[in-house]
């Protein structure tokens, strides 16, 4: 007994260690996304103030919504501590979505050099979309198995349908990016920073509130 909790502990600290580890470098690689303009490219203030306006805030303005899209995903992670153990459906799943984490950075920098066709932006979402989508499938998983541990579960069992209506949020949001995008691909993205500034006003509001 004491050598399978044994074993327990080391596949949810290797699991964790892995995806900590993932999420990392995939936060990493889009700060080394930004482009820098060469000193030779720019030979006046005015130079740089044209980069700084049409180079330099777009890029700033897609890092800043992947990273908030990857550190709500990495949050979702927290969930690892409340498995009862790690099943290969489980481990399938999250290293699936690990797989699809990775090319978030890049989906970001296809989007930042392709951003007037549909397609950039369709990539982006379809890969937002399928880390949701297996994120919602896990805790369902999760609670259908009854995989999380008793002493946990009772505290998270009354929230359970809230918590799979907002993991539900990322693809649906997706979704609809995809959808404008066939359209317009501009509006596709406007979508993450409508969200994204509403979830800012709302958690500001509400500090505000309990002030």
């Amino acid at each position: 007994m004491a050598g399978e909790d044994f074993s327990q502990r080391a596949s949810h600290d290797r699991l964790s260690a892995i995806t900590d580890g993932v999420y990392a470098v995939a936060l990493t690689l889009l700060a080394l996304e930004i482009v820098v303009p060469s000193a030779n490219s720019i030979h006046s203030s005015a130079q740089l103030n044209n980069y700084m306006v049409n180079n330099l805030l777009p890029q700033l303005s897609l890092y800043l919504i992947s990273f908030i899209i990857l550190s709500n995903f990495w949050a979702s992670t927290n969930a690892i501590p409340m498995y009862k153990k790690v099943d290969n459906t489980i481990l399938t799943i999250n290293l699936a979505i690990l797989a699809l984490v990775v090319l978030i950075p890049f989906s970001t920098s296809f989007v930042l050099s392709f951003y007037h066709y549909s397609q950039s932006v369709i990539i982006f979402s379809l890969i937002i979309l399928l880390v949701g989508l297996l994120y919602l499938i896990l805790y369902i998983y999760l609670f259908k198995e009854n995989l999380v541990k008793e002493r946990i579960y009772k505290f998270i069992e009354p929230h359970k349908r809230i918590m799979l209506i907002e993991l539900s949020i990322p693809p649906v949001l997706a979704l609809i990016s995809i959808i404008l995008a066939l359209f317009n691909p501009l509006a596709g993205m406007y979508v993450y920073v409508i969200v994204l500034f509403a979830t800012m006003i709302k958690k500001i509001a509400k500090r505000f509130i309990k002030n």
